[in-house]
């Protein structure tokens, strides 16, 4: 804390009547340099006069200084009437000094644009919120969690232009002229007759928010990519990886915006899937987003099981939650502050310098069908909702036998389809299905193009050689389909015979 000598009052009150004499070189925002010392404070070219302010802390303690900056360990620096230069703990600032430096700083502050699924609903995207909102460096947090979204729901491109968030939403959002954000909290409404939230559109929030900085958490929904949750295709599921993920940072390579740096915060420690999956996902992730963005490896801060634990092996809250949180934040700021922001690229100018970004092709959402003639085999057992909460959608895989291509070309002797086992919660009528009778079966494959490729699935006769399949008319169903809006009918639309 700093101590004030009386005759060093006495000159801070005479000061006062004199205060626009006094002309400070300001030193711009606090970053961590390379070698992270404390002394490494860049000061700013032209320098800018400010007045002596009043100053106080928790403690009681007042005072009159020259505000001139922050350095990286989040101490104010004052410029003492006597000519020193004294650092005060930004925590320890009462609230309206903290105000105080922040309007100094303002044209520094960093806005900051946090894009998250399900597993930010579960508490750690309101803490990593949170945290950057209380950091003295950040301006402006803008938070917008969706349950159930991968990439493509947050681009306007189709299928998912009009896509909405039936399992939860929550956004926190900065307001100008107030430190209190505005909320919007549906994250714990998962009722099966819930309408639904649109999903907030990258195109728009760009404009709106006009981050530096962007972190986005994505990559869970990649596991549904895996029949058995075991076996890796490399060749189909790096394509499928990169149909979800490549859109989006093409979008961001060739829109110009005010990015200027994208951290992609790639799925926690997980139990459903094998560790070589989460490898696998995470290492295409970082395939598709390249050098321009920067990824925080989740699993190096996290570890499976948790302590309060969804019964689907991967969501967790409670304090392993806040851990996570923390880690990031303390991952994010830590590369953030190591050189100035400002002297870093517009990420659309890093894209050009690294070449091969050229603008997004808008998805190929087309897939042939096949009509085929098949006994059922076997039926994957429907869960419960709460073994795949906080979803409202799954699909159980049936195997069957084809007997007969009808239409198209088929030349496996098995056939795998996917069926809706749930929409929005309402369990469908599976049970008309009957093992050992025959059906005509109109599908197509369940691949990327698919509105229900990343929905949580199950298939317990490890057929891990089949490409999944859907029926044709069960694409429509999907609750942001064309039907979007009318409740799904619990039927079975494919055609039994003897």
């Amino acid at each position: 804390m700093i101590q004030q000598p009386i005759s060093l009052r006495l000159l801070q009150l005479v000061a006062q009547h004199f205060a626009k004499a006094f002309v400070a070189l300001v030193f711009t925002f606090p970053l961590l340099a390379a070698d992270n010392t404390a002394e490494n404070i860049r000061i700013e070219k032209t320098p800018i006069a400010r007045p002596v302010m009043s100053w106080s802390t928790n403690l009681g303690e007042t005072y009159d200084a020259t505000y001139t900056g922050l350095d990286e360990s989040n101490h104010v620096i004052l410029h003492l009437i006597d000519d020193s230069t004294s650092r005060v703990p930004f925590a320890e600032l009462t609230p309206a000094s903290q105000a105080q430096a922040r309007s100094c700083n303002a044209s520094e502050l960093i806005s900051v644009l946090i894009l998250g699924d399900s597993m930010s609903l579960e508490g750690f995207g309101k803490r990593l919120d949170q945290r950057l909102r209380d950091d003295p460096h950040i301006g402006a947090v803008h938070t917008y969690m969706a349950c159930g979204t991968h990439p493509l729901s947050w681009l306007k491109s189709k299928p998912y232009a009009t896509i909405k968030t039936f399992c939860g939403y929550w956004s926190i959002e900065s307001v100008a002229g107030t430190s209190k954000p505005r909320e919007i909290n549906e994250a714990a409404n998962y009722g099966s007759k819930r309408v639904g939230r649109f999903v907030p559109k990258l195109e728009t929030l760009l404009d709106s928010v006009k981050p530096d900085v962007l972190i986005m958490q994505s990559g869970n929904n990649f596991f549904s990519f895996f029949n058995d949750r075991k076996t890796i295709q490399e060749d189909l599921h790096a394509k499928q990886v990169k149909f979800y993920v490549s859109p989006f940072m093409t979008y961001l390579a060739t829109k110009p915006s005010s990015v200027r740096k994208v951290y992609w915060v790639t799925p926690p420690h997980a139990g459903k899937v094998t560790d070589e999956i989460q490898s696998f996902v995470h290492d295409n992730i970082r395939v598709q987003t390249r050098s321009l963005a920067t990824l925080i490896d989740s699993r190096a801060v996290t570890h499976y099981p948790y302590k309060i634990m969804s019964a689907d092996k991967e969501h967790f809250e409670g304090q392993d939650a806040l851990d996570w949180a923390d880690a990031v934040f303390g991952l994010v700021t830590k590369d953030l502050y190591r050189k100035p922001l400002t002297a870093m690229p517009k990420l659309t100018d890093q894209a050009i310098a690294m070449g091969g970004w050229d603008p997004p092709a808008a998805p190929d959402t087309s897939a042939p069908t096949l009509k085929v003639k098949a006994k059922l085999l076997s039926k994957t057992p429907v869960p419960s909702p709460d073994k795949f909460a906080p979803y409202r959608e799954f699909l159980v895989g049936c195997l069957y036998q084809v007997t007969e291509v009808i239409e198209g070309k088929y030349e496996k002797d098995k056939l795998l389809v996917m069926h809706p086992a749930y929409i929005r919660l309402v369990e469908q009528s599976l049970g008309k299905l009957k093992v050992g009778k025959t059906y005509t079966l109109q599908v197509r494959e369940l691949d990327k193009t698919s509105l229900w490729n990343t929905i949580r699935r199950d298939d317990a006769s490890d057929s891990f050689d089949l490409a999944p399949c859907l029926l044709a008319d069960d694409e429509k169903r999907h609750p942001d389909a064309s039907t979007r809006g009318t409740e799904p009918k619990s039927s079975i639309v494919h055609q039994a015979h003897p």
